[in-house]
C-alpha cells in the first residue's frame, strides 16, 4: 500500500469481543497470554509508522498518522478479518477471537480526550451492531451519545424520586385459561410524555453500572409485593428479568435468595429471566446464576428463544425451568407453514428436558387453541394487563 500523505491521521479504538468469557472459562493466564498474541499480530500487520499501545484490559489504541479515514477503515476492517481466521495457539488449544475498532479522524483543534471520545463512540456503535466489524465516528453518533445520556438521567430522576412503576403482564396457563404468573415489566412514569419502556432506557442503562441498581429495584420490589401477598394469603408468582451487567455479578443469586428468605417468601415464587443474546454472551455466569437460584427453588426462564441464534446448546448448558417462545414464531403458528413446525420443535425439546414452555405475543384467541394442541404449556397477551406490583 502507497504510503498516505502526511497530513491529517485517524485513531483507532481496538476492542476484543466477548474477552470476559476467555478469562472466566479459560483463566486470566489464557487471556493475558491471548492479549500477547494479539499484540504480535497486530504490529506485524499494521502500516509502517503506526503507532500501537494497550490501553488495558482488552483494548488497544492505534494511531495511523497522515491516514484519511477511509484509508484508515480499510486498515481497520483487514486487522478485523485477520484476526478473525487467525487461531491462536494458547496452551496447545487454538482459541479464536473476533475484533470490533472505532475509527476518529484527527481534527484541528481536537484534544485527546476528545479523539479518544469519538472513537470510543465508534467503537460502540460497532458492538452494538454486532461486533467483529470496524465503524467510523460521525457527529451523529454525538446526537445519539446526548440522548442517551439524556434518558439514563431520566432514569436516574425516577428511580431517585419513586416515580419507576412495575406492569404486571399475566402468564396464562393454557390447560385452563387461569394465570399462571405475572411478568414484571419496569416502566418510567414520572409525569413527562412519552413514558419510556424498558426498550427506550435498558440499552443506554446496560452501558454503566446503574442497570444492576435497577434490576436490584426491581427484584427488591417484587418480593416486597410478595411478602404482601403471601401474609394476606394470596399465592401470586412474578418473573422478572436481569440484565447482563448483574448475570455478571457473582454476588446477585445469593442476594435474591437472602432476600427472599428475609421477607418470608417461598422461592418458588419467584422466577428470574435472561435473554437469549445474555446467555451467549455470559454462559459461565448464566450457569452460576442459574446453580444457586434454581437450588433454592426459584425459576429460571430463557426468554426470547428463538429472537437470537436459537441454539439448543443454551438448553443442553444451563438449567432452565422455563423456554420463551419467541412472538416471531407464534404470532402465525395458526396460518400453517414453519411456525407451528418450530414451536413443536421447541416444545418437544423443552419438555424432553424438563422444561415448560411459554408462548410470547399472544395477540388473537385462535392462537390459544393450535399452541395448546402443539402443546405449549403457557402464553403471554402482547398487551399488559395494567396491573401494578407495586400495590398489588
Amino acid at each position: 500500500m502507497a504510503a498516505p500523505g502526511r497530513a491529517g491521521g485517524t485513531l483507532l479504538l481496538i476492542d476484543v469481543d466477548n474477552f470476559k468469557d476467555i478469562n472466566d472459562l479459560r483463566g486470566h493466564g489464557v487471556g493475558d497470554e491471548v492479549m500477547r498474541l494479539l499484540a504480535r499480530l497486530l504490529t506485524s500487520h499494521l502500516p509502517a509508522g503506526a503507532v500501537v499501545g494497550r490501553l488495558g484490559g482488552d483494548e488497544f489504541a492505534v494511531l495511523l498518522d497522515g491516514y484519511d479515514p477511509a484509508q484508515a477503515m480499510a486498515v481497520a476492517s483487514r486487522l478485523c478479518d485477520l484476526a478473525a481466521r487467525t487461531p491462536f495457539a494458547v496452551r496447545g488449544e487454538p482459541l479464536r477471537v473476533t475484533l470490533s475498532i472505532g475509527a476518529a479522524p484527527l481534527a484541528a483543534g481536537h484534544d485527546h480526550d476528545l479523539l479518544l471520545a469519538h472513537a470510543d463512540l465508534a467503537l460502540y456503535q460497532a458492538k452494538d451492531e454486532g461486533r467483529n466489524r470496524a465503524r467510523l465516528f460521525a457527529p451523529e453518533q454525538h446526537r445519539q451519545a446526548a440522548q442517551r445520556v439524556g434518558v439514563v438521567s431520566r432514569v436516574r430522576r425516577a428511580l431517585d424520586t419513586g416515580r419507576l412503576e412495575l406492569d404486571a403482564q399475566p402468564i396464562i396457563d393454557l390447560s385452563d385459561l387461569g394465570v399462571y404468573s405475572y411478568e414484571l415489566l419496569v416502566r418510567v412514569r414520572d409525569g413527562h410524555l412519552p413514558e419510556l419502556e424498558p426498550a427506550d432506557f435498558l440499552p443506554a442503562l446496560e452501558r454503566g453500572d446503574m442497570v444492576c441498581e435497577l434490576d436490584r429495584w426491581v427484584v427488591e420490589t417484587a418480593i416486597r409485593a410478595l411478602a404482601r401477598a403471601t401474609a394476606a394469603g394470596v399465592a401470586l408468582r412474578f418473573d422478572v428479568n436481569i440484565s447482563s451487567r448483574s448475570l455478571e455479578d457473582p454476588s446477585f443469586g445469593d442476594w435474591v435468595v437472602r432476600g427472599l428468605r428475609s421477607a418470608g417468601v417461598p422461592a418458588t415464587r419467584l422466577g428470574l429471566e435472561i435473554t437469549e443474546t445474555t446467555a451467549i454472551a455470559n454462559l459461565h455466569d448464566a450457569r452460576r446464576l442459574a446453580s444457586t437460584i434454581t437450588s433454592a427453588g426459584c425459576g429460571f426462564s430463557l426468554d426470547d428463544f428463538g429472537a437470537g441464534y436459537g441454539s439448543f446448546v443454551y438448553l443442553k448448558h444451563l438449567p432452565f425451568t422455563t423456554v420463551k417462545i419467541a412472538g416471531e414464531f407464534v404470532r402465525q403458528a395458526d396460518h400453517g407453514g414453519p411456525d407451528p413446525i418450530l414451536v413443536d420443535a421447541v416444545v418437544r425439546a423443552a419438555h424432553g428436558l424438563g422444561m415448560y414452555t411459554v408462548a410470547e405475543h399472544i395477540d388473537r384467541p385462535e392462537l390459544v387453541g393450535v399452541l395448546k394442541m402443539l402443546g405449549v404449556d403457557r402464553g403471554r397477551a402482547s398487551t399488559s394487563a395494567g396491573r401494578s406490583a407495586s400495590t398489588t
